[in-house]
């Protein structure tokens, strides 16, 4: 610890030091012994120390593990559906792997972690179509709220997106580049239900933010609503 870090823990608003020396004062004026004195002050003095450990090192921890802590603390756990096409362009394939990672980084459940594979295309085309069908069709009646990456837009995010908005109460978030509105569906970025929101981005650095944000605001909505 600098000497700067360590002034401003011994800082007198930190450790009141009057109020020590006058607890000391009156004790001394009533007679209590000094063994006692000591050893109650002593254990004080640790338990300040320990605080302000933990308040230095809550001060170091990085932006996105207090995130997580916060998140944690006053929002819900989630199962969430991440929507990302397997069969159409996959170009947004970095986007769609940020959005998992915030997701996992405030302790959500992903249902859908596979879609951002390398292998995800094999993988789906080594099930039969009827199993692939009811196994998605589970996982949207599990989860909790529905987000997809939207930019190579397709047939079954759309068919997703739309069965979700038509037949059930549950949000979808969307999220798409901003330079690639023109290519996707306007039944996608002229959506206006109510349940929708749409999430354009022009860099990761700002999609990790959205994601965080929107997450965050559908948790307390659910928590609230006591779903």
């Amino acid at each position: 610890m600098s000497r700067r870090s360590f002034q401003a823990w011994s800082a007198p608003q930190f450790m009141p030091w009057g109020a020590i020396r006058g607890c000391f004062s009156a004790a001394r004026k009533f007679c209590v012994p000094f063994k006692a004195l000591t050893n109650l002050f002593g254990q004080l003095a640790v338990s300040y120390l320990v605080l302000a450990l933990e308040l230095f090192a809550m001060s170091r921890i990085s932006l996105t593990a207090r995130r997580a802590l916060a998140h944690q603390v006053f929002c819900c756990r989630m199962k969430i559906y991440l929507g990302f096409t397997v069969a159409g362009s996959r170009s947004s394939i970095e986007a769609a792997k940020k959005i998992l990672e915030v997701l996992q980084s405030l302790g959500h459940e992903v249902l859908t972690s596979h879609l951002v594979s390398d292998d995800a295309w094999e993988a789906d085309r080594s099930v039969s179509p009827q199993k692939i069908f009811a196994r998605d069709m589970n996982w949207l009646a599990q989860c909790d709220l529905f987000v997809a990456e939207v930019t190579g837009s397709s047939f079954g995010l759309g068919f997703e997106t739309g069965y979700l908005l038509g037949a059930t109460a549950k949000k979808t978030i969307l999220f798409f580049e901003r330079d690639a509105e023109r290519r996707i569906s306007l039944l996608i970025t002229g959506n206006t239900h109510a349940n929708c929101i749409l999430a354009p981005y022009s860099h990761l650095g700002e999609l990790e933010e959205l994601v965080g944000r929107y997450v965050s605001a559908a948790g307390l909505s659910a928590r609230s609503d006591g779903t």
